[in-house]
């Protein structure tokens, strides 16, 4: 009796068959697959073309602002700064009034009011040395000793007007 089941070769072979063909099916699905994205991808090209552009122009803009913030960081900078300058001069202006204050009052031999100038002067004075340079301030610190050797010598009944226009002189040759 004959087998009537096939070999193993014509078995092999038809799996062979099978395979290539779900191969081939795999392969098409994918092809066509592939043929949509790119169907898709040239029918939204406009849409996509205009996005790039947008990006990269926000890219530029974005760019440019950045820039422009140092710009203004700088400048913002640079302007604290002359704040700071302007404000150290204004103590020292503030000063120099107080320490002409004194001086008229020492001429007229009211001693009180001038240490109450010389007071207000030494406060115009820390609030200067806070902003000022260390040079700056050692020259304030030179200021204060004298003022303070000036109180005492007021306090003692002399009228020392030539010590305090020294010390006018001093505070006004800061401020310049």
């Amino acid at each position: 009796m004959a087998s009537t089941r096939p070999s193993l070769a014509t078995r092999l072979a038809s799996w062979i068959r099978v395979i290539t063909l779900a191969i081939a099916l795999i392969s098409l699905a994918v092809g066509v697959a592939a043929l949509a994205f790119g169907v898709i991808y040239w029918r939204d090209r406009p849409t996509i073309q205009v996005a790039a552009d947008r990006a990269e122009n926000a890219a530029q803009v974005s760019n440019a602002m950045d820039s422009r913030v140092a710009d203004v960081e700088r400048h913002a900078t640079a302007l604290t700064e002359e704040v700071a300058v302007l404000r150290f001069q204004n103590h020292l202006l503030r000063t120099s009034v107080r320490v002409s204050r004194a001086r008229v009052h020492l001429r007229e031999r009211q001693s009180g009011l001038a240490v109450r100038e010389l007071a207000e002067a030494e406060r115009s004075l820390d609030a200067a040395a806070k902003l000022g340079t260390q040079g700056q301030q050692e020259q304030i610190v030179e200021i204060k000793t004298l003022m303070a050797d000036l109180k005492n010598t007021i306090e003692t009944g002399t009228f020392p007007i030539q010590t305090l226009e020294v010390i006018g002189d001093r505070v006004d040759a800061m401020i310049r």
